[in-house]
């Protein structure tokens, strides 16, 4: 059973190319975890799942850790009682990243990272500053990926379009 949950719509960061509304700041429902836990539960009762499959995603998903931490922990023990496999990884613009959360995540299961650097920092930064100070991304997602790095694999994503294409392809 594979899953996308977008934590939140919120996101920390301004870049050019996001679909999402820049207004747009929704913070999940107060019965999001239930609801999720329940559509699991019984998914996993009424069908042959070997293994459950997450997708953290968002605006920006650590931007709501704690529900990540809260529903995983119930999705693991729920996997555990049904003998079905569980794991997740989290698609993450990496400004919120640190040991501590990196080590947390590890615990819950989380196989990797999906961090966005859209090229050099010049290039980069145009396209992702953080939406209240139009400052750089760049240097804080560098410094936190070096951070994390050897607790939880990362794997990097660079979005290529006309505007950076010839900064990133040789």
């Amino acid at each position: 059973l594979g899953l996308t949950i977008a934590t939140t719509l919120a996101c920390n960061l301004g870049c050019v190319y996001c679909y999402e509304n820049p207004q747009q700041n929704i913070a999940p429902s107060e019965t999001l975890e239930d609801d999720i836990y329940d559509f699991v539960n019984s998914r996993l009762d009424a069908s042959g799942y070997k293994s459950v499959s997450v997708t953290w995603y968002g605006g920006e998903p650590l931007l709501e850790k704690e529900l990540i931490f809260s529903l995983s922990k119930r999705l693991i023990k729920l996997c555990r009682e049904k003998r079905v496999d569980y794991n997740a990884i989290v698609v993450t613009n990496g400004t919120l990243i640190n040991k501590t959360v990196a080590e947390k995540l590890k615990r819950y299961m989380v196989r990797s990272l999906q961090i966005t650097v859209d090229g050099p920092k010049e290039v980069h930064d145009k396209r992702r500053p953080f939406k209240t100070t139009g400052k750089s991304s760049f240097d804080k997602i560098i410094a936190n990926i070096e951070r994390i790095f050897g607790i939880i694999p990362i794997s990097m994503r660079i979005n290529v379009d006309k505007t950076n294409f010839s900064d990133v392809v040789s």
